[in-house]
């Protein structure tokens, strides 16, 4: 048994309906043949935008959590910072470095532990 075809009516723009005559003809097929042809490349090209948009907006979005983290993780360092007003400058450097090597590995080890949890066993998970 062949495929089911379906039928659809639509209205094309006088140019267009030439463009789609002009083709036909000089394929010798018809009308309808090449309008599926059109059809269906048009589809799998849209198909294809889709899965590329797709792609760099899930790197966009990794990009501004890993901006978000960093801004995060800043903040930490700096408030860890604040209760050591009295440490000289290189004291001081080398305490917000660690800290904001510390919330680094935190946040890494949250998000660790967040990515094993089987999403059945959370009830409100944020994206990783």
């Amino acid at each position: 048994m062949g495929a089911k075809r379906y039928q659809i009516a639509i209205r094309l723009e006088e140019e267009t309906y030439q463009r789609l005559d002009e083709l036909a003809s000089q394929r010798k097929l018809s009308l309808s043949a090449i309008a599926r042809i059109c059809l269906d490349d048009g589809v799998a090209g849209f198909d294809r935008r889709y899965e590329i948009l797709r792609a760099r907006m899930d790197g966009l979005q990794h990009e501004v959590q890993e901006t978000a983290t960093l801004a995060r993780t800043a903040i930490a360092a700096v408030l860890l910072l604040q209760d050591n007003r009295d440490d000289d400058i290189e004291t001081a450097k080398a305490k917000l470095l660690g800290n904001l090597l510390d919330a680094v590995s935190v946040e890494k080890l949250i998000k660790d532990r967040l990515a094993a949890v089987p999403p059945s066993q959370v009830r409100h998970r944020r994206s990783a």
